[in-house]
């Protein structure tokens, strides 16, 4: 949080992960207890993991994980990042209602829907009282930042692009 001078005092550094913790076994141990526990053979077990990431994470899960061959780090990557994102862009906050606004943001765009009690950014920017404006920078940010492909609903960049195009040549003045 910053003062009224603009200094930061309650700051918390974004940490670093050392470069060792991406590679622990934790992952594949998991695979494995999942494969014991459900009766499930490997690639069976693997697919189902793809799945959930897909469905949880809405990332292009199969080309991220084909590549490293696990997806349990791949998804243990993707919230370390997002955890990482989120203390720096809190970091620059002023007030605790922003730092709220930025976690269940973070939350929406991860595909946590109830965690973020939201569903859409604009019924996030009413329950949190917030310009629909501001809650979407921060989403697009944490998009870019991650990788992540758009909320279901979500204009592209070309439409968003013919949208303000359009909008400019509404306000213009007519010559007469």
């Amino acid at each position: 949080m910053k003062d009224d001078q603009g200094q930061n005092h309650y700051a918390v550094e974004p940490f670093n992960s050392p470069d060792q913790e991406a590679e622990d076994t934790g992952g594949e141990a998991s695979v494995i207890r999942l494969m014991a526990r459900y009766n499930l053979n490997h690639a069976v077990c693997l697919e189902m993991i793809d799945e959930v990431m897909a469905a949880f994470g809405q990332r292009d899960v199969a080309s991220n994980c084909e590549a490293d061959g696990n997806p349990l780090k791949e998804l243990n990557s993707l919230h370390r990042s997002a955890w990482k994102y989120l203390i720096e862009y809190q970091a620059n906050q002023k007030t605790a209602d922003e730092v709220r606004m930025s976690t269940r943001t973070m939350a929406l765009e991860l595909g946590f829907q109830n965690a973020a009690g939201a569903e859409t950014v604009a019924e996030l920017a009413r329950k949190t009282n917030f310009d629909k404006q501001t809650v979407n920078k921060c989403a697009l940010n944490f998009q870019r930042l991650m990788g992540l492909h758009r909320r279901a609903g979500q204009r592209s960049d070309d439409a968003r692009a013919n949208m303000a195009a359009a909008r400019k040549n509404k306000i213009k003045p007519s010559n007469s």
